[in-house]
């Protein structure tokens, strides 16, 4: 439902760029050049068109780049929650060996007691 929800959102934005790009097309817009002082040129309708498709290209490139992070974090919990897991696991074998240990010096110690 949040993907069907997510492209429809996106296809009305998109929508309305394409009308806006359309509406301004025929007026032209003309601006100065910081590094060399001459007069430029262009439609606005191209110009809102170029940004548009680069905003959402860095969009993309940005949330890849988070994706990408939030799983290296999520691998690095699993690996240290699988070392945790593996370490509770030895600890309760050697507590088990442990505990048949003290079994058989109980047996033993009871053994000798009741031989005196």
């Amino acid at each position: 439902m949040k993907k069907f929800v997510f492209i429809i959102f996106t296809a009305v934005i998109a929508a309305a760029i394409l009308y806006f790009v359309y509406l301004n097309a025929p007026i032209n817009i003309e601006y100065r050049c910081i590094l060399n002082q001459r007069m430029y040129g262009a439609s606005l309708g191209k110009l809102v068109l170029v940004l548009s498709i680069f905003s959402a290209l860095g969009g993309f490139l940005y949330a890849l780049f988070l994706q990408e992070h939030v799983n290296k974090l999520c691998n690095a919990y699993k690996k240290k929650n699988d070392s945790i897991a593996v370490k509770s696991e030895e600890d309760s074998a050697k507590i088990k060996t442990l505990e048949a240990k003290i079994q058989t010096l109980e047996a033993a110690l009871h053994s000798a007691l009741k031989k005196d």
